[in-house]
């Protein structure tokens, strides 16, 4: 053997173990590598046993360290792929990298974005300053949740939003990263963080690239830990209602405007980029033809193949075919007029995200389903004195958009929509109309519309086909605002105090409800002691606190709320809409 070389024979035959492959000697006070340059297979006798076993010619340094009855062997090496160097960074932007080859995802197609948002860990004392311009002053060592991605303004300054653990969300804006460096470092998300949801559309799929890569049609609104985003690509677009098959009766050409009533109620609607806002899910067909609905026979021909509908008063649905003078007469035939719709429509389809789980039927490969994002658009069945209240904006518009106040008008009627307000803002560069929209309904005390949200894009898309394409517009969903109040109210002895108490939460609950109140309007110390005054056996009260949800308790009066501006900073702010906070009323028994 050459000098440096070590001869071993191991406690039986090893096939695996080649020529050129690494072993490791561990001996109790030494270890050492060494490479194996021949290999045998050899038999040994000793203490009178004969054994089978691998002999390794090995090389290297301090092979006399090594002795047989102290040292273990390590071989049958095998090669291992280092692991990737996991990322750590935020997952921001437009440009999106998987962690694997996904060969199936193309252009244009939409995902739904899951994961849990980036924090914040306070390096140096700052205030945060609310859009009401309440401020909060956090110190060293204090965690912030990140509301959104930051956002870079035209001064080049990065404005950032955060919020804290008592739902206090404000502004920060910093000049440099240098500045935000010193201020707060960027954290992962903390165990306990909700997940939140985005709606995202695939641009372009970055050729070649492996894993897969693609780019957005635009930035994701959030920061995410990158440790907990989950990519849903296989989304379809669910509406309510429930499908129906139904025989509406037999044709009869001898009658005229005979009509037929559906036996499910309501009628479903779904959103769509109409100037109402709404679609029907009504099909009829006549011997297997369709038959197209209109707003009305008048000015119909005998040949048009058309129908009207309308709604009783106990939410049935009244089909109404012409006269052979305003539109075609039915047909003669036995049972020939068939329909498909659906029903179910409100505020019952406002489930909360992940909510369903549930398929009523499953296709063939469905394991399961999920809603990762609350559902938007819902809205009542108008009832007689929400049509008297909306019939007029239907006139004015006359589904064009004109005027200023037609932007209003025409996105009031639109169906979902709740309240609506537009003005005239100039951005630095042109005046444009500033359009802020909130929803008529919502699964809580939130009725705020996402961008990404169906019912926004087909407003969007409805008001772009009836009004000027030279006339800017920016449409924004309204800002939120909740306040609380403490109050001690002297009460009749003639009155139970608890019935009381319960009368005047009620009082202030339905006067500051979503439906009672206009963008931009404040909260006074007068109004809500007439509130409170005029329930019956209040015969005196003290007004303690009034104050913003998320501030310091404190008697501030009156609490301001603000229509849409164009900030010190540039930036266009939508409309606020201040409410009460449903657990913000403090009411108690003032002992006389």
């Amino acid at each position: 053997m050459a000098a440096g070389t070590k001869r071993i024979h191991l406690d039986a035959v090893y096939s695996a173990i080649t020529k050129a492959s690494w072993v490791v000697l561990s001996a109790p006070d030494w270890v050492e590598v060494f490479q194996v340059q021949a290999i045998g297979e050899e038999t040994q006798s000793d203490y009178n046993l004969t054994l089978k076993t691998t002999r390794l010619e090995i090389s290297g340094e301090q092979t006399e360290k090594f002795s047989p009855r102290t040292t273990n062997v390590y071989a049958q090496s095998e090669a291992i792929a280092l692991a990737a160097q996991p990322i750590t960074a935020p997952l921001q932007g437009a440009t999106i990298v998987l962690d694997q080859l996904l060969p199936g995802l193309a252009a244009e197609q939409t995902l739904i974005v899951t994961g849990k948002r980036m924090r914040v860990l306070v390096l140096q004392n700052f205030a945060l300053t609310a859009i009401d311009g309440a401020q909060r002053t956090y110190q060293t060592g204090d965690s912030l949740l990140m509301a959104q991605a930051p956002v870079t303004l035209p001064t080049g300054q990065v404005q950032w939003t955060f919020t804290d653990k008592n739902n206090f969300t404000g502004l920060i804006t910093v000049n440099s990263g240098a500045v935000r460096a010193a201020l707060f470092t960027v954290t992962p998300a903390l165990a306990d963080d909700g997940m939140v949801s985005e709606v995202a559309q695939i641009k372009t799929i970055i050729p070649n690239s492996d894993p897969t890569a693609f780019h957005l049609t635009q930035a994701l609104a959030n920061l995410y830990d990158r440790s907990t985003v989950f990519f849903y690509a296989n989304v379809a677009r669910a509406t309510h209602g429930e499908t129906r098959h139904e025989v509406l009766g037999s044709g009869n050409a001898a009658q005229i405007f005979q009509n037929f009533t559906l036996k499910q109620a309501p009628l479903t609607y779904v959103a769509a980029p109409t100037a109402s806002g709404a679609q029907t899910t009504l099909q009829v067909r006549v011997n297997d033809l369709r038959w197209q609905e209109r707003p009305s026979l008048y000015n119909l021909s005998p040949r048009d193949h058309a129908y009207i509908t309308r709604r009783d008063d106990d939410g049935k649905t009244r089909i109404q075919f012409g006269d052979g003078v305003q539109g075609a007469r039915l047909p003669t035939g036995d049972e020939n007029i068939t329909t498909t719709y659906r029903t179910g429509i409100g505020v019952a389809g406002m489930v909360k995200a992940g909510q369903l789980s549930l398929l009523m039927t499953r296709p063939l490969g469905v394991q399961k389903v999920t809603n990762p994002l609350a559902p938007t658009g819902a809205a009542e069945p108008e009832t007689g004195d929400t049509a008297r209240q909306n019939a007029p904006f239907t006139v004015l518009t006359l589904d064009r958009i004109v005027s200023v106040q037609d932007f209003e008008n025409f996105a009031r009627a639109f169906a979902g929509i709740g309240k609506t307000q537009a003005i005239t803002l100039w951005d630095g560069e042109r005046q444009l109309v500033y359009l802020t929209i909130a929803a008529s309904a919502s699964n809580g005390v939130d009725f705020t519309i996402a961008p990404t949200s169906a019912l926004f894009q087909n407003l969007r898309q409805a008001m772009d086909a009836a009004r000027d394409p030279i006339q800017p517009v920016t449409v924004a969903s309204y800002k939120p605002l909740f306040f609380q109040l403490a109050a001690r109210l002297l009460i009749d002895p003639a009155y139970m105090p608890e019935k009381v108490l319960a009368a005047a939460t009620s009082a202030l609950s339905q006067a500051y409800a979503f439906g009672a109140r206009h963008f931009g309007q404040p909260v006074h110390e007068g109004e809500v002691l007439a509130i409170i005054q005029n329930v019956p056996g209040v015969n005196a009260l003290f007004l303690e606190k009034l104050y913003f949800k998320g501030e310091p308790p404190q008697l501030q009066t009156p609490l301001p709320a603000r229509g849409a501006i164009r900030d010190v900073d540039g930036t266009l702010k939508p409309a606020q809409l201040l409410l009460i906070d449903p657990n913000g009323i403090d009411l108690s028994v003032l002992q006389p």
